[in-house]
């Protein structure tokens, strides 16, 4: 179990070594560049994540490298960690006994 929790940090700190490079490449190669368009204005705090980098006075639709890379990354996660086998096990939510809490009285 050491042995493989030992293996699980190598690979997560390997991912992450890999996802800071491609980031630093990929940002010098497309800084300051509309990279897609949102089919939607975003709310102003999703805006302010999805502009980071582009010159002021862009559309409020654009999007910059930084916001597709972080959803990309996001959702690659997953598929990468299982396909180097470290993917957390799935639960059956079937055989799960789902409970609730109210007033110091376990219902469930």
């Amino acid at each position: 179990m050491a042995k493989m929790n030992g293996m699980k940090l190598v690979v997560n700190i390997t991912i992450g070594l890999l996802y800071m490079l491609a980031y630093r490449v990929l940002s010098m190669r497309f800084h300051g560049q509309v990279v897609g368009t949102l089919p939607f204005i975003p709310f102003e705090m999703m805006r302010r994540m999805s502009m980071r980098g582009l010159p002021s006075g862009s559309e409020p639709t654009d999007c910059a490298f930084a916001f597709v890379y972080a959803l990309a990354a996001l959702g690659l996660k997953g598929t990468i960690q299982k396909a180097m086998g470290f993917a957390p096990p799935r639960v059956d939510l079937g055989k799960v006994k789902w409970s609730l809490c109210i007033h110091s009285q376990w219902i469930g």
